[in-house]
């Protein structure tokens, strides 16, 4: 993570970036179609574009706030 901001007074506000790693997805049948060839196929191609369109290398973010001490 790599970020900046400025504290005073109490009042608070950041921006950054967060570097995640590898997205990983699992997805699982039950029923019927659980042992059919086609539909498992389906499914892991299913599995793999899921895990494709959900791996983003970093995300940013923007912090604000207030802080009062006791």
């Amino acid at each position: 993570m790599l970020s900046g901001g400025w504290r005073g007074n109490g009042f608070n506000v950041g921006a950054g970036v967060a570097f995640i790693g590898a997205t990983e997805v699992s997805l699982e049948a039950t029923g019927r179609l659980n042992n059919d060839p086609q539909f498992l196929a389906d499914l892991e191609r299913e599995r793999e574009q899921l895990e494709n369109d959900l791996d983003f290398p970093a995300v940013p973010f923007f912090r604000l706030g207030w802080q009062i001490g006791f």
